[in-house]
């Protein structure tokens, strides 16, 4: 399917027939941004241009920023942003290593070297966020790991409860803006708000569900040419519906974030499908089905 037809849908699509539609009013959220620099194609005007774009967005939203520290460059002056607009930063890997892919030693060289540059930047990380959010696929990896990194590093772990396809997205709006397709990237950007409400509706649901009670959710961003372009929007939609924005250490400081994890499966998933019961990957149906709508809608997967 083609694309172009698709602005006749410019209305958003902020429904799921697979879920509930919780309202959103009072629900607390905390706003992450990964990849720092930045991810996801090229933006006009560089990285400091798209930064800047970003950090407006942002404005009066508490947010944590989660630095790629290989990808930062001489000086730092991406970094010199985050911190003029009052956003901390924390630990993401070295080089966004794949914890499923590398041993633990090899992949905790990548978590130490982080936190080192970025304690010598001034920034010493209060939290880690594990790249892809897989936290190793074995109970024994898994928790030497998460214990060096708690232990040793003293970093608290950034859980996510609101996971969603925003990568997919912004991989698909970066390359429709290199080919010149701004009818295509327009599309996208119309329906990308409507996903992410979505995403946070389904979070809630779940949430109550299995929680049992309302918690402060943690939304998962990226530093990308799409939110540095349309990031307001989503929100907005949110605070229409009466999200509360609030720090990541409020947020975390939830008891949810301290139950166990029982999941040793190699997802990167929400924080709600790891901890009991465990969410079996077959139950993944928002995932999936706002997966196969993406695909239906748009003709081609992300490259």
């Amino acid at each position: 399917m083609l694309a172009r037809p698709l602005l006749l849908l410019a209305p958003l699509l902020l429904t799921s027939p697979l879920l509930p539609e919780p309202s959103l009013a009072g629900v607390q959220l905390a706003v992450t941004v990964d990849d720092i620099p930045w991810v996801h194609g090229a933006i006009a005007g560089g990285q400091g241009a798209g930064t800047d774009q970003l950090l407006a967005h942002l404005a009066g939203v508490p947010t944590t920023g989660f630095v790629v520290c290989d990808r930062v460059g001489e000086g730092q002056p991406v970094l010199a942003r985050w911190r003029a607009a009052g956003i901390e930063l924390a630990n993401h890997h070295a080089d966004h290593g794949d914890l499923q892919k590398l041993g633990g030693d090899a992949w905790l060289a990548g978590a130490r070297s982080c936190h080192e540059r970025l304690t010598a930047w001034g920034d010493a990380p209060r939290f880690f966020r594990y790249p892809y959010l897989r936290n190793g696929g074995t109970t024994d990896k898994r928790d030497a790991v998460r214990g060096v990194l708690t232990g040793e590093l003293k970093q608290t772990i950034a859980r996510v409860t609101v996971d969603n396809h925003e990568w997919k997205y912004a991989q698909l709006y970066s390359q429709a803006l290199a080919a010149g397709d701004t009818a295509r990237a327009d599309a996208l950007a119309a329906d990308y708000p409507g996903h992410m409400v979505r995403a946070v509706q389904h979070a809630v649901a779940t949430a109550d569900a299995k929680v049992g009670r309302p918690i402060p959710h943690v939304f998962l961003l990226h530093a990308n040419t799409l939110n540095a372009h349309h990031l307001g929007t989503v929100l907005g939609e949110l605070t229409k519906r009466g999200v509360e924005f609030v720090p990541l250490q409020k947020a975390l400081a939830d008891p949810v974030y301290a139950v166990p994890d029982h999941y040793t499966g190699k997802g990167g998933i929400s924080w709600l499908y790891r901890i009991a019961p465990v969410t079996p990957s077959d139950g993944w149906t928002f995932e999936n089905s706002e997966w196969q709508r993406l695909k239906d809608l748009f003709g081609s997967e992300p490259k």
